[in-house]
């Protein structure tokens, strides 16, 4: 992996660009965003603690959910197909 620039910080918002930046290689502070889950993506070693004090991970575990309630405010769909 290669050291990130060297800059004040860093803002991730991808899971594989979290993933590789939250290391102990660095000391880049590192803010990891729309990641849906990164406690499960292993960027973080827990949802109260990423593990690193430059990292930081938002958990949103609503987040899904909010969003379909928000379509469903703006739309007002009866229901709700999914398609797999």
């Amino acid at each position: 992996m290669s050291r990130p620039p060297n800059c004040g910080s860093s803002l991730q918002t991808r899971p594989k660009a979290g993933l590789k930046l939250a290391t102990n290689d660095h000391k880049v502070p590192t803010l990891v965003i729309s990641t849906t889950d990164p406690l499960a993506a292993g960027i973080i070693k827990s949802v109260d603690d990423s593990g690193l004090n430059h990292v930081h991970a938002r958990v949103d575990p609503y987040r899904h959910k909010r969003q379909i309630r928000l379509f469903h405010d703006i739309i007002g769909f009866g229901a709700l197909p999914l398609l797999l």
